[in-house]
């Protein structure tokens, strides 16, 4: 993409809204155009010279073009660079297909330019070469080599392996001519029926030659020659070697499966839910039962001709970016960037000492949790677990309709090996920093209420949203100003990529392990399957009512929590002695704190003053800040209700039952 190419993508932006910040580009248009010609260039130059040994090259060249393009589109604004490619970007199942790089492509490339290369069973064949069969000076009638010159020979050569497969058939007919042979050599039948004549054209002049310099100059066999005139025609046949034919798919039959797979229900990722797009289907779902159920789908509404279930497949992975809803132990990105970088030797001095600063933090990690363990001090483990679907069933029907989303947060008391499971239904509140600091609450009253506790250790993952934030460390604040035991609070967070909590990984496990076996068709039935999960420990669950969600997020502004950089915390620890400071370290391996005041902001004063707004306004006090309720509540569409009523008659009800109950 060069200059004169950006300038109306720039111009189209602009139009829709979009900052560009086009005065970056001054300057670049003679840059930009020469690099990509010169690369665009010896790309050419290196598909016709036929110089490189291999396609090594041509892929670094085009990577080349790559590189440009990306830095040309970096002077974008990023998170509009991101919105524009999503919306040309089809997000679909199944990886892109690169032929180019296949071994096999590659491969048959290699031997149409008359490379070196290995063929299929391991045996390396040699490049081609000009071949002098006989001496065509001095024993041949039409004196070949004195016509023809060994650099107009080289140039022949090297014409004929830059084309095709197909460009050599038309090669071969246009410089070879077919004709019944004229004297009979046998006595009975012969099986030769044809004779050939040879040319090449050298300067516009068209030579004959014998058999043997024409062959050994193009280093083929005459069984090219026998193929091309194979037909009467003076088009030779293609060659359709690795075609197997067109079996193209009507329209119709494919919108089928396509309106089929839209039936099902589909929920987000628990994962980066603002950046993914992909949809996930319930973990009971395959591709298999789907295609059972898209068979009976067919048989009742008279369609006849159903695809297979690889064409099944097939439109599944390219026209959607669907996935099964099931649990998996997460996979540390950097981690796996720098493996993969360290595989193709790719790895900068920056990028070693980065992976080193990562590790050493996750050792730390490990450390302090151990070093935790270890301690009298009571560990709270807690995290919210994937999204939970009701009414649950096995009945093929029900896969296509429209679910209630329950939300479970679980934590585990190290002291006491206890599960706490906050649980709560879309009707209620759904799951937003507020909600989840408000069910943090709840589990951690339940918990000083069973236990004596007067100081507290809470470990989660490093998820900004859900719990390095404002809203949850408010709720910290208020749970310290209302509890007369509890004196010290101290959070603590995994590194990305590598969690702590695999205590309540482990009671996850054990919820799907139940879920998988069984059905059931309101909250009521699950919360009851739920303290069936280990019953030698049962779950304590806690039912979340509209009162118990506050807003702390309004209250959470009248401090002065911007002092606290949540993003790179590791460790934040809470004092009841003092609710307006807060002590926290950016790293597990750090050994002291960094105490700072978040004692409620000053008022801002309005732009005119008058002399009732003279005054400078005093700070709130903290005893005045209490949280209001949540008020907004989402009720159930009546499509969706009637929905759940399909799985079962009487699962209205008892949903009702359950809103109005808890």
């Amino acid at each position: 993409m060069g200059f004169a190419e950006i300038m109306p993508i720039i111009s189209e932006l602009s139009d829709q809204g979009i900052n560009v910040h086009s005065e970056k580009f001054t300057g670049l248009e003679i840059d930009i155009e020469t690099t990509q010609m010169q690369c665009s260039e010896d790309i050419q130059t290196t598909f016709q010279s036929g110089e490189s040994e291999n396609q090594k090259e041509i892929l670094e060249l085009e990577e080349q073009i790559e590189v440009i393009e990306i830095n040309t589109k970096s002077y974008l604004e990023p998170n509009q660079l991101n919105e524009t490619r999503r919306e040309k970007k089809k997000l679909v199942r199944k990886k892109v297909r690169k032929p180019q790089t296949w071994k096999n492509n590659i491969r048959k490339e290699l031997c149409q330019k008359g490379k070196e290369y290995i063929n299929t069973r391991g045996k390396q064949v040699s490049a081609k070469t000009i071949v002098n069969k006989k001496d065509c000076n001095n024993k041949c009638k039409f004196q070949c080599g004195k016509q023809i010159g060994e650099n107009a020979r080289q140039k022949l050569f090297d014409y004929y392996y830059e084309l095709n497969q197909n460009e050599k058939y038309v090669f071969l007919k246009q410089v070879t001519e077919r004709y019944v042979k004229g004297r009979k050599t046998t006595e009975g039948p012969s099986r030769r029926a044809y004779s050939f004549k040879y040319f090449f054209k050298v300067q516009e002049e068209r030579i004959q030659v014998c058999k043997s310099f024409f062959l050994g100059t193009l280093s083929i066999s005459q069984k090219p020659i026998y193929t091309v005139h194979s037909v009467d025609r003076d088009t030779p046949k293609k060659d359709m070697r690795g075609k197997t034919g067109t079996r193209k798919l009507s329209s119709e039959n494919k919108q089928v499966v396509i309106d089929h797979i839209n039936k099902f229900n589909v929920v987000e990722s628990h994962y980066c839910r603002q950046k993914s797009q992909k949809k996930y289907l319930e973990a009971t779902l395959t591709i298999p039962k789907m295609y059972d159920l898209y068979l009976t789908f067919c048989a009742e509404n008279g369609i006849e001709n159903p695809v297979k279930l690889s064409m099944y497949r097939h439109i599944f992975s390219t026209n959607f970016n669907y996935s099964f809803h099931k649990p998996k132990k997460d996979v540390c990105e950097t981690c796996s960037t720098y493996y993969f970088k360290k595989k193709e030797n790719r790895l900068n001095d920056i990028e070693g000492e980065a992976m080193e600063r990562h590790i050493a933090e996750k050792q730390a990690m490990r450390r302090e949790k151990d070093n935790d363990k270890k301690s009298n001090v009571p560990i709270l483990c807690f995290d919210l677990e994937n999204v939970i679907t009701c009414p649950r069933s096995f009945v093929g029907n029900h896969f296509y309709l429209q679910k209630l989303t329950m939300y479970n947060l679980t934590g585990h008391l190290s002291t006491t090996n206890k599960a706490y499971c906050a649980l709560w239904i879309e009707t209620i509140q759904g799951r937003s920093g507020n909600c989840l600091a408000s069910a943090f609450k709840k589990i951690i009253e339940k918990v000083l209420e069973d236990n004596h506790l007067t100081e507290l250790i809470t470990w989660s993952d490093s998820c900004v949203p859900q719990n390095r934030n404002s809203h949850i460390s408010f709720c910290v604040l208020d749970l310290l100003r209302n509890q007369p035991d509890l004196q010290h609070l101290t959070m603590k967070y995994s590194i990305p990529g590598h969690g702590a909590v695999q205590e309540v990984d482990n009671i996850h496990s054990q919820i799907k392990k139940r879920m998988s076996q069984l059905q059931f068709f309101s909250p009521l039935g699950f919360i009851k399957e739920l303290k069936q999960v280990n019953k030698k420990n049962p779950f304590v669950t806690i039912l979340m009512k509209e009162s118990d969600f506050m807003n702390y997020g309004e209250c959470s502004k009248q401090m002065k929590y911007d002092n606290i950089p949540f993003s790179k915390v590791s460790t934040i620890h809470f004092s009841k002695s003092d609710l307006t400071e807060v002590s926290f370290k950016r790293s597990h391996a750090d050994n002291e704190f960094v105490k700072i005041s978040i004692s409620p902001a000053v008022p801002g004063l309005p732009r005119r003053r008058s002399k009732k707004t003279a005054a400078v306004k005093a700070p709130p006090e903290i005893a005045k800040l209490i949280p209001k309720i949540l008020s907004n509540k989402k009720e159930i569409s009546q499509e969706k209700m009637d929905a759940i009523k399909k799985c079962c008659p009487q699962c209205r009800r008892l949903i009702k039952i359950f809103i109005k109950t808890y």
